[in-house]
Protein backbone atom coordinates (compact mmCIF):
# COMPACT_ATOMS: atom_id res chain seq x y z
CA UNK A 1 0.00 0.00 0.00
CA UNK A 2 1.03 3.60 -0.44
CA UNK A 3 3.46 5.05 2.08
CA UNK A 4 2.76 7.51 4.83
CA UNK A 5 1.69 10.95 3.65
CA UNK A 6 0.78 12.56 6.96
CA UNK A 7 0.73 11.88 10.67
CA UNK A 8 -2.42 12.34 12.75
CA UNK A 9 -3.23 11.53 16.37
CA UNK A 10 -5.07 8.25 16.97
CA UNK A 11 -6.23 8.89 20.53
CA UNK A 12 -9.59 7.22 21.17
CA UNK A 13 -12.24 8.98 23.20
CA UNK A 14 -12.94 6.86 26.29
CA UNK A 15 -16.69 7.36 26.09
CA UNK A 16 -17.07 6.19 22.47
CA UNK A 17 -17.09 2.53 21.51
CA UNK A 18 -16.28 1.73 17.89
CA UNK A 19 -18.81 -0.24 15.86
CA UNK A 20 -17.88 -3.90 15.42
CA UNK A 21 -18.01 -5.23 11.89
CA UNK A 22 -19.97 -8.35 11.02
CA UNK A 23 -17.74 -11.26 9.89
CA UNK A 24 -18.56 -10.81 6.21
CA UNK A 25 -17.87 -7.07 6.44
CA UNK A 26 -14.41 -7.80 7.87
CA UNK A 27 -13.87 -10.34 5.08
CA UNK A 28 -14.78 -7.71 2.51
CA UNK A 29 -12.28 -5.23 3.99
CA UNK A 30 -9.54 -7.87 4.00
CA UNK A 31 -10.31 -8.84 0.39
CA UNK A 32 -9.96 -5.23 -0.79
CA UNK A 33 -6.71 -4.58 1.05
CA UNK A 34 -5.22 -7.87 -0.12
CA UNK A 35 -6.06 -7.02 -3.74
CA UNK A 36 -4.50 -3.57 -3.34
CA UNK A 37 -1.37 -5.14 -1.83
CA UNK A 38 -1.14 -7.54 -4.75
CA UNK A 39 -1.26 -4.72 -7.28
CA UNK A 40 -4.91 -4.54 -8.35
CA UNK A 41 -5.80 -0.88 -7.87
CA UNK A 42 -9.47 -0.71 -8.91
CA UNK A 43 -11.66 -3.31 -7.23
CA UNK A 44 -15.34 -3.86 -6.56
CA UNK A 45 -17.49 -5.13 -3.69
CA UNK A 46 -21.04 -6.43 -4.22
CA UNK A 47 -23.27 -6.57 -1.14
CA UNK A 48 -27.09 -6.58 -1.07
CA UNK A 49 -29.14 -3.62 0.09
CA UNK A 50 -29.22 -3.59 3.88
CA UNK A 51 -25.95 -5.48 4.31
CA UNK A 52 -24.03 -2.39 5.49
CA UNK A 53 -21.82 -1.32 2.60
CA UNK A 54 -21.14 2.01 4.27
CA UNK A 55 -19.74 0.24 7.34
CA UNK A 56 -17.22 -1.52 5.09
CA UNK A 57 -16.45 1.83 3.47
CA UNK A 58 -15.93 3.36 6.90
CA UNK A 59 -13.45 0.67 7.96
CA UNK A 60 -11.48 0.98 4.72
CA UNK A 61 -11.41 4.78 5.04
CA UNK A 62 -10.26 4.60 8.66
CA UNK A 63 -7.53 2.09 7.83
CA UNK A 64 -6.29 4.30 4.99
CA UNK A 65 -6.34 7.36 7.26
CA UNK A 66 -4.18 5.62 9.86
CA UNK A 67 -1.73 4.66 7.12
CA UNK A 68 -1.39 8.36 6.32
CA UNK A 69 -3.38 8.29 3.08
CA UNK A 70 -5.77 10.98 1.88
CA UNK A 71 -9.25 9.60 1.21
CA UNK A 72 -12.31 10.68 -0.78
CA UNK A 73 -15.75 9.10 -0.31
CA UNK A 74 -17.74 9.48 -3.53
CA UNK A 75 -21.46 9.21 -4.23
CA UNK A 76 -24.02 10.80 -6.51
CA UNK A 77 -26.41 11.82 -3.70
CA UNK A 78 -25.90 13.83 -0.55
CA UNK A 79 -27.77 11.23 1.49
CA UNK A 80 -25.17 8.62 0.55
CA UNK A 81 -22.29 10.91 1.49
CA UNK A 82 -23.86 11.60 4.88
CA UNK A 83 -24.35 7.88 5.48
CA UNK A 84 -20.73 7.05 4.67
CA UNK A 85 -19.43 9.77 7.00
CA UNK A 86 -21.81 8.76 9.78
CA UNK A 87 -20.69 5.13 9.59
CA UNK A 88 -17.01 6.10 9.35
CA UNK A 89 -17.36 7.96 12.63
CA UNK A 90 -19.16 4.98 14.17
CA UNK A 91 -16.47 2.54 13.02
CA UNK A 92 -13.58 4.68 14.28
CA UNK A 93 -14.47 7.44 16.78
CA UNK A 94 -10.76 8.12 17.32
CA UNK A 95 -10.51 10.20 14.13
CA UNK A 96 -10.69 13.89 15.05
CA UNK A 97 -13.87 15.50 13.63
CA UNK A 98 -11.83 18.19 11.88
CA UNK A 99 -10.11 15.50 9.83
CA UNK A 100 -13.42 14.45 8.23
CA UNK A 101 -14.93 16.95 5.83
CA UNK A 102 -17.62 17.42 3.19
CA UNK A 103 -17.48 19.04 -0.23
CA UNK A 104 -21.05 19.74 -1.26
CA UNK A 105 -23.10 22.88 -1.88
CA UNK A 106 -21.90 25.54 0.61
CA UNK A 107 -19.63 23.08 2.46
CA UNK A 108 -16.03 23.06 1.27
CA UNK A 109 -13.74 21.07 3.58
CA UNK A 110 -11.38 20.10 0.75
CA UNK A 111 -8.36 20.34 3.08
CA UNK A 112 -9.52 17.44 5.32
CA UNK A 113 -7.64 14.11 5.10
CA UNK A 114 -10.99 12.34 4.59
CA UNK A 115 -13.56 14.08 2.41
CA UNK A 116 -17.05 12.99 1.44
CA UNK A 117 -18.20 14.57 -1.81
CA UNK A 118 -20.97 14.33 -4.37
CA UNK A 119 -19.85 13.72 -7.93
CA UNK A 120 -22.04 16.58 -9.11
CA UNK A 121 -20.19 19.04 -6.87
CA UNK A 122 -16.82 17.74 -8.06
CA UNK A 123 -17.96 18.34 -11.62
CA UNK A 124 -16.84 21.92 -10.95
CA UNK A 125 -13.21 22.37 -11.94
CA UNK A 126 -12.68 24.75 -9.00
CA UNK A 127 -13.91 22.19 -6.45
CA UNK A 128 -12.03 19.35 -8.10
CA UNK A 129 -8.74 21.24 -8.23
CA UNK A 130 -9.10 22.33 -4.60
CA UNK A 131 -9.67 18.75 -3.49
CA UNK A 132 -6.73 17.46 -5.51
CA UNK A 133 -5.85 13.86 -6.24
CA UNK A 134 -6.46 11.38 -3.46
CA UNK A 135 -4.61 8.24 -2.44
CA UNK A 136 -7.78 6.22 -1.82
CA UNK A 137 -11.14 6.55 -3.60
CA UNK A 138 -14.16 4.76 -2.10
CA UNK A 139 -17.22 5.01 -4.35
CA UNK A 140 -20.72 4.05 -3.25
CA UNK A 141 -23.28 2.99 -5.90
CA UNK A 142 -20.40 2.56 -8.34
CA UNK A 143 -22.67 1.14 -11.03
CA UNK A 144 -23.07 4.80 -12.09
CA UNK A 145 -19.33 5.05 -12.78
CA UNK A 146 -19.67 4.76 -16.55
CA UNK A 147 -21.71 7.98 -16.82
CA UNK A 148 -19.58 10.44 -18.80
CA UNK A 149 -19.47 13.24 -16.23
CA UNK A 150 -18.84 10.95 -13.28
CA UNK A 151 -16.15 9.03 -15.14
CA UNK A 152 -14.34 12.25 -16.04
CA UNK A 153 -14.32 13.29 -12.38
CA UNK A 154 -12.97 9.89 -11.35
CA UNK A 155 -10.20 10.21 -13.91
CA UNK A 156 -9.24 13.69 -12.69
CA UNK A 157 -9.10 12.44 -9.10
CA UNK A 158 -6.34 10.05 -10.15
CA UNK A 159 -8.55 6.99 -10.45
CA UNK A 160 -6.48 5.51 -13.27
CA UNK A 161 -3.09 6.70 -12.14
CA UNK A 162 -1.97 6.79 -8.52
CA UNK A 163 -5.07 6.10 -6.45
CA UNK A 164 -6.33 2.91 -4.88
CA UNK A 165 -10.04 2.54 -5.58
CA UNK A 166 -12.92 0.39 -4.39
CA UNK A 167 -16.45 0.65 -5.71
CA UNK A 168 -19.55 -0.64 -3.90
CA UNK A 169 -22.96 -1.65 -5.19
CA UNK A 170 -25.72 -4.20 -4.83
CA UNK A 171 -26.03 -4.36 -8.63
CA UNK A 172 -22.72 -4.42 -10.47
CA UNK A 173 -24.28 -3.87 -13.88
CA UNK A 174 -25.32 -1.02 -16.12
CA UNK A 175 -27.96 -1.31 -18.83
CA UNK A 176 -27.13 1.93 -20.65
CA UNK A 177 -24.49 1.76 -23.32
CA UNK A 178 -21.77 4.40 -23.35
CA UNK A 179 -18.16 4.98 -24.24
CA UNK A 180 -17.00 3.48 -20.94
CA UNK A 181 -18.17 0.26 -19.34
CA UNK A 182 -18.07 -0.83 -15.72
CA UNK A 183 -15.43 -3.35 -16.73
CA UNK A 184 -13.18 -0.46 -17.73
CA UNK A 185 -13.49 1.12 -14.28
CA UNK A 186 -13.48 -2.00 -12.08
CA UNK A 187 -10.59 -4.39 -12.70
CA UNK A 188 -11.76 -7.13 -10.36
CA UNK A 189 -14.69 -7.90 -8.07
CA UNK A 190 -12.96 -9.13 -4.93
CA UNK A 191 -15.92 -9.91 -2.67
CA UNK A 192 -19.60 -10.61 -3.27
CA UNK A 193 -22.63 -11.76 -1.31
CA UNK A 194 -26.19 -11.82 -2.61
CA UNK A 195 -29.61 -11.21 -1.11
CA UNK A 196 -30.43 -14.89 -0.67
CA UNK A 197 -27.19 -15.45 1.27
CA UNK A 198 -27.95 -12.52 3.59
CA UNK A 199 -31.47 -13.82 4.26
CA UNK A 200 -30.40 -17.44 4.74
CA UNK A 201 -27.73 -16.34 7.23
CA UNK A 202 -30.10 -14.19 9.27
CA UNK A 203 -28.71 -10.76 8.39
CA UNK A 204 -31.84 -9.70 6.48
CA UNK A 205 -35.45 -10.80 6.87
CA UNK A 206 -37.30 -12.66 4.14
CA UNK A 207 -39.60 -10.25 2.27
CA UNK A 208 -43.30 -10.98 1.93
CA UNK A 209 -45.13 -9.86 -1.18
CA UNK A 210 -48.77 -8.92 -1.58
CA UNK A 211 -50.38 -8.01 -4.87
CA UNK A 212 -53.53 -5.91 -4.72
CA UNK A 213 -55.68 -6.76 -7.71
CA UNK A 214 -58.32 -4.25 -8.75
CA UNK A 215 -60.56 -4.48 -11.80
CA UNK A 216 -60.16 -0.77 -12.48
CA UNK A 217 -56.41 -1.27 -12.95
CA UNK A 218 -56.74 -3.63 -15.89
CA UNK A 219 -55.22 -0.82 -17.91
CA UNK A 220 -51.86 -1.97 -16.53
CA UNK A 221 -52.13 -4.94 -18.87
CA UNK A 222 -51.77 -2.54 -21.80
CA UNK A 223 -48.58 -0.88 -20.54
CA UNK A 224 -45.66 -1.98 -22.68
CA UNK A 225 -42.31 -3.15 -21.32
CA UNK A 226 -38.88 -2.46 -22.77
CA UNK A 227 -35.82 -4.34 -21.48
CA UNK A 228 -37.90 -5.65 -18.58
CA UNK A 229 -39.18 -2.27 -17.37
CA UNK A 230 -42.52 -0.55 -17.94
CA UNK A 231 -42.51 2.26 -20.47
CA UNK A 232 -42.40 5.21 -18.07
CA UNK A 233 -44.89 7.62 -19.64
CA UNK A 234 -47.48 4.87 -20.08
CA UNK A 235 -47.02 3.71 -16.50
CA UNK A 236 -47.38 7.29 -15.24
CA UNK A 237 -50.68 7.78 -17.08
CA UNK A 238 -52.25 4.66 -15.59
CA UNK A 239 -50.98 5.14 -12.04
CA UNK A 240 -51.88 8.82 -11.82
CA UNK A 241 -55.47 7.80 -12.58
CA UNK A 242 -55.34 5.18 -9.84
CA UNK A 243 -54.47 7.43 -6.89
CA UNK A 244 -57.61 6.70 -4.87
CA UNK A 245 -57.08 2.93 -5.21
CA UNK A 246 -53.45 3.24 -4.13
CA UNK A 247 -54.50 5.15 -1.03
CA UNK A 248 -57.21 2.62 -0.21
CA UNK A 249 -54.72 -0.23 -0.54
CA UNK A 250 -52.14 1.50 1.66
CA UNK A 251 -54.69 2.18 4.38
CA UNK A 252 -56.05 -1.36 4.23
CA UNK A 253 -52.79 -3.30 4.14
CA UNK A 254 -50.39 -0.88 5.89
CA UNK A 255 -52.64 0.46 8.61
CA UNK A 256 -50.07 -0.46 11.28
CA UNK A 257 -46.97 0.24 9.17
CA UNK A 258 -44.58 3.09 8.39
CA UNK A 259 -44.47 2.69 4.62
CA UNK A 260 -42.25 4.03 1.88
CA UNK A 261 -44.37 4.34 -1.26
CA UNK A 262 -42.79 4.38 -4.72
CA UNK A 263 -44.75 6.41 -7.24
CA UNK A 264 -44.53 6.32 -11.03
CA UNK A 265 -44.06 10.08 -11.48
CA UNK A 266 -43.61 13.33 -9.57
CA UNK A 267 -47.24 14.19 -10.24
CA UNK A 268 -48.39 10.82 -8.89
CA UNK A 269 -46.21 11.24 -5.78
CA UNK A 270 -47.80 14.57 -4.92
CA UNK A 271 -51.30 13.27 -5.70
CA UNK A 272 -50.85 10.21 -3.47
CA UNK A 273 -49.37 12.36 -0.70
CA UNK A 274 -52.28 14.79 -0.81
CA UNK A 275 -54.84 11.98 -0.82
CA UNK A 276 -53.16 10.22 2.13
CA UNK A 277 -53.12 13.41 4.16
CA UNK A 278 -56.80 14.01 3.38
CA UNK A 279 -57.45 10.48 4.68
CA UNK A 280 -55.74 11.25 8.00
CA UNK A 281 -52.62 9.27 7.05
CA UNK A 282 -49.75 11.83 7.38
CA UNK A 283 -47.41 11.62 4.38
CA UNK A 284 -44.79 13.71 2.58
CA UNK A 285 -43.48 13.51 -0.99
CA UNK A 286 -39.74 13.11 -1.56
CA UNK A 287 -38.61 13.93 -5.10
CA UNK A 288 -35.44 14.96 -6.87
CA UNK A 289 -36.90 18.41 -7.45
CA UNK A 290 -36.51 19.24 -3.77
CA UNK A 291 -33.22 20.66 -2.51
CA UNK A 292 -31.12 18.39 -0.34
CA UNK A 293 -31.74 20.47 2.81
CA UNK A 294 -35.50 20.19 2.37
CA UNK A 295 -35.32 16.42 2.00
CA UNK A 296 -33.38 16.21 5.28
CA UNK A 297 -36.27 17.86 7.10
CA UNK A 298 -38.71 15.36 5.58
CA UNK A 299 -36.54 12.44 6.68
CA UNK A 300 -36.36 13.86 10.21
CA UNK A 301 -40.15 14.08 10.38
CA UNK A 302 -40.42 10.47 9.25
CA UNK A 303 -37.86 9.24 11.78
CA UNK A 304 -39.61 11.00 14.66
CA UNK A 305 -43.05 9.76 13.62
CA UNK A 306 -44.50 13.17 12.73
CA UNK A 307 -44.89 11.79 9.22
CA UNK A 308 -46.15 8.28 8.74
CA UNK A 309 -45.30 7.66 5.10
CA UNK A 310 -42.73 8.78 2.54
CA UNK A 311 -43.91 8.90 -1.07
CA UNK A 312 -40.96 8.99 -3.45
CA UNK A 313 -39.94 9.01 -7.07
CA UNK A 314 -36.46 7.50 -7.57
CA UNK A 315 -34.80 9.36 -4.67
CA UNK A 316 -35.11 6.51 -2.16
CA UNK A 317 -34.15 3.73 -4.57
CA UNK A 318 -30.50 4.01 -3.42
CA UNK A 319 -29.01 4.70 -0.04
CA UNK A 320 -32.23 4.96 1.95
CA UNK A 321 -31.43 4.14 5.57
CA UNK A 322 -34.46 3.98 7.84
CA UNK A 323 -34.09 1.20 10.44
CA UNK A 324 -37.47 2.10 11.88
Amino acid sequence: LHGTKHSFPTRRSSDLRPRSLRPYQSEAVASVEMAWDEGTSRVGIVLPTGAGKSTVIGRLAANAYHRGQRVVLLAHRGELVDQMIRDLKAVDPSIPPQHIGVVRAEQDDHHAPIVGATLQTLGSAHRLNALGKRDVILWDEVHHAAADGFHATFTELGGYSDALMCGFTATMRRTERGRVGLGDVIEKIVYTKDLRWAIDNGFLIRPKGLTVRLDDLNALNDVRTVAGDFVQNEMQRVMEAATSYVVDAVKMHAADRRPIIFAASVEAAHAITAALNESDYPAVAVTGEQPYSERQGLYAAYRTGTTRALVTVMVLTEGADFPE
